[in-house]
């Protein structure tokens, strides 16, 4: 069964932000997603960020940083990602340490410290407020801005370029002309 999604996941997130090359470069690499859902984009980075650590010779850290404001069950999560059997390995690895929907960052270790998680369940300003994430690429993939326009603002796009690491990237599905006007504007060349 086709994995629903997998195909944006790999056009949108995975090609445009050239994760591939980069985690070659990197022994620790940090991701940030705006509007973690169902966590399939997280999944999947994690299944090709397992892949990649099983060809390194070096110890491989990554960071995922999952921001959310209304996060899903984990019961909901699981209906929603581990009906593809492919996945359901590492949904159930997430699962078993999945976090209350409580505003709070949370933070998981898994897969022997090759991953970890951190689940900021809160709005996205407070989660990138006085913060220095210092993130390699971001994945920008909350509601369309049509239905959030908050997600999508000049001020959170500022708070993103100040959480970002040198050369950073990100990527998103939309091309809403005031979306790529505040990502220029925070800073980012946009294509």
């Amino acid at each position: 069964e086709a994995i629903a999604g997998e195909s944006e996941f790999n056009h949108v997130f995975f090609k445009h932000n050239n994760l591939a090359q980069r985690w070659h470069e990197s022994d620790c690499f940090v991701i940030a997603e705006l509007g973690f859902g169902s966590g399939l984009n997280c999944v999947l980075t994690i299944r090709q960020w397992l892949k990649h650590c099983v060809n390194s010779n070096t110890r491989k850290t990554l960071h995922y940083i999952a921001i959310e404001k209304h996060p899903l069950s984990a019961g909901s999560v699981a209906a929603l990602v581990s009906r593809y059997a492919e996945l359901k390995p590492i949904c159930d690895e997430i699962l078993k340490s999945y976090p209350p929907a409580v505003e709070a960052t949370h933070c998981r270790s898994l897969f022997d410290n090759q991953v970890v998680i951190h689940y900021k369940f809160m709005d996205v300003e407070k989660a990138l407020n006085d913060e220095n994430l210092k993130v390699d690429a971001w994945y920008l993939d909350g509601f369309s801005p049509a239905k959030n326009p908050a997600m999508w603002s000049a001020d959170v796009f500022n708070k993103v370029a100040v959480n970002s690491a040198d050369a950073a990237s990100c990527s998103t599905y939309t091309s809403a002309g005031f979306v790529k006007c505040n990502l220029q504007q925070a800073g980012f060349e946009v294509a």
